[in-house]
């Protein structure tokens, strides 16, 4: 009875796929016009991938020196995985809610804790879903934080040899499952994990995760607040001028920015025209994921 049960949620989402996502708001900052607003505010919901560095603080400079006011907030848990977030019975879950019910938003971005993506991809899709309503109640877009792939030295990688090839096949099957997920919660994603990976191989800086191999330093800080900035505000200028700490190397900080815009400017959103007819990561995996990959939570 439960294999039936599954076999039919699967089906049901699978042709979901192809009914066209809700087209965005024309409202919404990213198509309005940044000086007649006021500050665009962004609600960003994470772990330690988000706080460190004081990410969030970085996002509101770094749209400012590009002429772009924001105010951002952030409720972060140190390994806290998205479903803690939405869960509210939980104190962070109440957190959320009350920032959702009470305030407005115009972002609220979600990241999940790196490897459930993988390992669990359905508590993503269902904590998503679970916070998509309340988002939208608050006058906010959905947008997901796309995490990067550790480097290969990382535990995950002898740990879960089964399932993980290296860290381009990691860093696809992130992708894959943050791309389906947004693809039916009609979210934007930013591909900060794209940019980060394309940075290692630039080879602007030593390395852009802390020794962990997976964690970001600064400069992975810094890559990922760009891509956000320029995920968010397409239509705004290229020209950053807040370096951080960065300021006495300012080419390395221009380098790490030009991948930052580049990737935004070049990824396709899942939601955009030319992809809703795309054939769409296989749903399958959100029932049958290898045994290989399981933590206990």
């Amino acid at each position: 009875m439960k294999k039936i049960t599954r076999l039919f949620l699967c089906l049901l989402l699978t042709l979901s796929l192809a009914v066209p996502a809700a087209a965005a708001p024309a409202s919404y900052p990213s198509q309005m016009g940044f000086s007649s607003r006021k500050a665009v505010k962004i609600l960003m919901i994470g772990n330690s991938y988000t706080w460190f560095n004081k990410m969030p603080e970085m996002l509101e400079k770094i749209s400012s020196s590009a002429g772009v006011k924001t105010k951002v907030t952030s409720v972060t848990c140190g390994g806290a995985s998205l479903r803690h977030f939405a869960d509210r019975s939980t104190r962070i879950g109440r957190r959320v809610n009350q920032l959702l019910k009470n305030q407005k938003w115009d972002y609220v971005i979600l990241q999940d804790r790196h490897f459930y993506p993988i390992a669990y991809p359905e508590r993503l899709y269902d904590a998503v879903l679970d916070l998509k309503p309340r988002i939208e109640a608050a006058g906010a877009k959905t947008v997901l934080f796309m995490t990067w792939a550790p480097y290969g030295y990382s535990k995950d990688y002898s740990m879960y040899k089964n399932v993980v090839k290296g860290r381009e096949d990691y860093q696809k099957q992130i992708q894959e499952i943050y791309e389906t997920t947004a693809r039916e919660a009609n979210a934007l994603v930013v591909p900060a994990g794209l940019s980060v990976t394309k940075a290692d191989k630039a080879d602007i800086v030593k390395r852009l995760l802390r020794r962990d191999g997976s964690h970001p330093n600064y400069a992975g800080s810094y890559v990922t607040a760009c891509t956000i900035f320029k995920t968010l505000f397409p239509d705004s200028s290229d020209t950053i001028t807040y370096y951080g700490r960065f300021a006495s190397k300012p080419r390395t900080a221009r380098a790490l920015q030009r991948i930052a815009i580049n990737t935004a400017k070049s990824y396709q959103q899942p939601n955009n025209e030319e992809t809703k007819t795309e054939t769409a990561f296989s749903w399958w995996s959100l029932f049958f994921v290898p045994s290989a990959f399981v933590y206990t939570n």
